[in-house]
């Protein structure tokens, strides 16, 4: 189903209705407010920057949001800094112990510099700061391998101590989403997000 800008997909709802069949404490509505959160904040941030969205994609993996035009570098790494510092803002601003916990869970997961995550635009536009394209493309890769085995084995043992099943779906999607060839060409990865710019071969 697509409105105007903004595209969402049949396993977007088939996941909400999953999460929201399985949610006991409410939990559901306050998450996916601070999800709306975080991508008005990417989305303020590319207003400030002149940058104009096509697309935004709603799909089980998360949003994503594709720009008319790729934005440079620096201004790369302040549209994917104001997703997780909304998060952070509303976390401190918030009395609500749940709600600022739910925030600062969704701040500090991407911050991770795995796959599409802000962390990965993040590290790599820092890094493309001072080296070239591709040295940035070969750290954040093995960074990315490091840190979703972690992440991975960390919510398995999650998964058997306190049952948390949905920490153990968002980080094995983590892991194909690095590993599988299709998948971890961080350069597609990038411009299919539209937030850098495509190299130019002289």
């Amino acid at each position: 189903m697509r409105l105007s800008r903004v595209e969402v997909t049949g396993s977007f709802l088939l996941f909400i209705t999953w999460l929201n069949y399985i949610d006991t404490q409410a939990l559901v509505p306050m998450a996916l407010f601070a999800c709306l959160c975080h991508e008005c904040g990417h989305c303020l941030a590319i207003w400030f920057t002149h940058g104009r969205v096509r697309l935004l994609r709603l799909s089980c993996i998360g949003a994503q949001i594709y720009l008319e035009k790729p934005l440079p570098h620096t201004q790369e790494l302040f549209v994917a800094l104001c997703g997780p510092a909304v998060n952070l803002l509303l976390a401190k601003g918030i009395t609500n112990e749940t709600f600022s916990g739910i925030n600062l869970s969704l701040a500090f997961f991407n911050l991770l510099p795995i796959g599409q995550l802000d962390g990965s635009r993040i590290l790599h536009s820092l890094l493309s700061l001072f080296f070239s394209g591709v040295a940035a493309d070969k750290v954040l890769l093995v960074v990315g391998y490091v840190l979703s085995i972690i992440v991975w084995l960390s919510a398995l043992c999650l998964l058997f101590l306190n049952k948390n099943f949905t920490l153990f779906l968002a980080s094995t999607w983590l892991l194909v989403r690095t590993f599988l060839p299709e998948f971890s060409k961080i350069d597609r990865k990038r411009i299919e997000l539209g937030l850098v710019r495509k190299r130019i071969r002289r």
